[in-house]
């Protein structure tokens, strides 16, 4: 120990000499106390009450600890539910959104419908359906098969027939002429176009120009473009090329409807889906 009495280097001085005072205090009460009867074994009652009273502090110290755990648990279910309801939520607003699409989808691919079937433009009816469904490759394929036709629209079958009865001894003929290499083809072809005699009936038989035609005038005339379309592509030559730009249109015309029965079956399908999803979340 140091020689002068200090306390040892670590040692709060003045804390060490307030604990010295405070036990010579507590020494000096309990010699005032007056002394038990020489012979009592009887406890000091104050010891019960007071071990009484430190069982009710430790039942209260055990009753909020539980308390606390409890809430602690509480806590957690609170969070939990505010997640669960959280996710219910945005999941209620994706499905009100997928219907608000959905219906909008059906009007605008309606209209667009209409416009296809009319054989009028429809350059704002495509934008129309495509601002709807961006991202939707079902209706992207469908929209793009007609795009082209847009700024003045697709021929309508009626008017498809039309051109055709008008233009089908023009395929003949051209076939008649055929390619006109020497003089002799030249004039035999000449003399070919001054009379034409068509064919007609869908059971003449022939890979010719005229048995072609008839065929597929015998398929307009039984309301089948398709079937009339195969039969003017096995064309060659000069009556491939008269026949070219009809053909073009009457694809054109033949994935026109398409389109539309494409773009109506997903339309109604989303609209059903949303609605399925709506009334099961209901």
């Amino acid at each position: 120990a140091p020689a002068n009495g200090a306390a040892p280097a670590g040692i709060d001085q003045q804390a060490l000499d307030s604990a010295v005072g405070q036990l010579a205090a507590r020494i000096q009460q309990l010699e005032q106390r007056p002394q038990a009867a020489a012979g009592s074994s009887e406890p000091d009652p104050r010891v019960a009450q007071l071990t009484e009273q430190l069982g009710q502090v430790q039942q209260r110290v055990d009753a909020v600890s539980s308390e606390a755990q409890a809430a602690g648990q509480v806590r957690q279910d609170v969070d939990a539910l505010k997640q669960e309801l959280a996710a219910v939520n945005q999941a209620v607003e994706t499905r009100r959104d997928a219907a608000t699409a959905a219906q909008a989808l059906v009007l605008a691919a309606g209209q667009l419908r209409s416009a296809l079937t009319a054989g009028q433009p429809f350059q704002q009816e495509l934008q129309a359906v495509r601002a709807v469904g961006s991202g939707d490759p079902q209706i992207a394929q469908p929209l793009d098969a007609v795009a082209g036709y847009a700024a003045k629209g697709v021929p309508t079958q009626p008017q498809l027939t039309d051109r055709f009865t008008a233009m089908a001894s023009d395929i003949v003929r051209a076939d008649n002429q055929g390619e006109g290499n020497d003089w002799v083809e030249q004039v035999t072809g000449k003399i070919a176009t001054l009379v034409t005699v068509r064919r007609q009936g869908g059971g003449v038989v022939g890979d010719g120009a005229a048995a072609v035609v008839a065929r597929a005038e015998a398929a307009l005339q039984a309301n089948n473009l398709g079937a009339a379309v195969t039969e003017l592509s096995a064309l060659k030559g000069p009556a491939a090329q008269v026949a070219a730009p009809w053909i073009a249109d009457a694809k054109a015309r033949l994935a026109a409807n398409e389109a539309g029965q494409q773009l109506t079956a997903r339309a109604i399908g989303l609209l059903s889906q949303s609605a399925g999803v709506k009334g099961a979340a209901q």
